[in-house]
């Protein structure tokens, strides 16, 4: 019976450090694959929206989220070429508000374009 007590111990502390280890995982900021000075990407269309801009998120070597000014017609899995300028989010300039580039970092985006 003591043994018993001793193994399900063991079990809560390898679940609660499991939990743990996911959580460290999906909040770590990972490294951009990009440099920040490229003027164009080509990738696949994953997101989008429309609103009085247009919202993408693209998949080439890593996610960027794309804003452009006029409408298009596009469809999801699109292969495009964006050229603009690559930009870092910017950090949440009211204290305790929501953090736009920390939303972003959470999706695995590092740049807007």
């Amino acid at each position: 019976m003591k043994r018993l007590k001793t193994i399900s111990k063991y079990n809560i502390i390898l679940l609660l450090s499991i939990i743990f280890s996911l959580i460290v995982v999906n909040t770590y900021n990972f490294k951009s694959k990009y440099i920040g000075k490229e003027k164009e990407i080509t990738g696949f269309v994953k997101e989008y929206k429309k609103s009085d801009k247009l919202i993408l998120t693209i998949k080439a070597k890593e996610k960027v989220m794309v804003y452009y000014d006029k409408d298009i017609i596009i469809n999801y899995n699109d292969y495009i070429l964006v050229k603009g300028n690559l930009e870092k989010p910017k950090e949440n300039t009211n204290f305790n508000m929501f953090n736009y580039k920390k939303y972003l970092n959470s999706k695995r985006i590092n740049y807007i374009m």
